[in-house]
């Protein structure tokens, strides 16, 4: 983490390609009041999803944001004394966070080849809310 002023700012990359999530985060983070802030340039969206579609996230989005989010993610590095790893935090279900997640997860591997990536993954309920999720996940 850095620090702006009185407030720490999270060494953080938000991406999502629907930009209703990222948004509540940022707006949660930003009016809290509270101790630390994201970083301002540190979220990525679009303005739809991958439709609960894995392929969609990795194959689709995957390659047209690759640029943008290693830019964003060597940014957060360089700022770092040492660089140890990477913390990522996906959905296990859908087209963004499952496919998308899984195509930054590949991309962080490749071009930091000696940090460490670990994968906290949200499972999705055994009914969820779309009727798709049990052919967007993986299993």
């Amino acid at each position: 983490t850095g620090k702006d002023g009185d407030r720490y700012v999270a060494r953080s990359v938000q991406i999502d390609m629907e930009p209703k999530v990222v948004n509540a985060c940022r707006s949660a983070a930003s009016g809290s009041g509270g101790w630390w802030r994201y970083p301002p340039r540190g979220f990525l969206t679009m303005s739809s999803g991958a439709g609960n579609n894995w392929a969609h996230g990795f194959s689709g989005y995957g390659p047209r944001v690759r640029d943008a989010t290693l830019e964003m993610v060597r940014r957060e590095a360089e700022a770092c004394d040492v660089l140890g790893g990477f913390a990522l935090l996906q959905s296990m279900a859908g087209g963004t966070g499952a496919g998308l997640g899984t195509y930054v997860a590949e991309a962080l591997r490749d071009e930091y080849r000696s940090a460490h990536v670990v994968n906290a993954c949200v499972w999705p309920y055994e009914s969820g809310e779309v009727i798709v999720q049990v052919w967007a996940g993986p299993w």
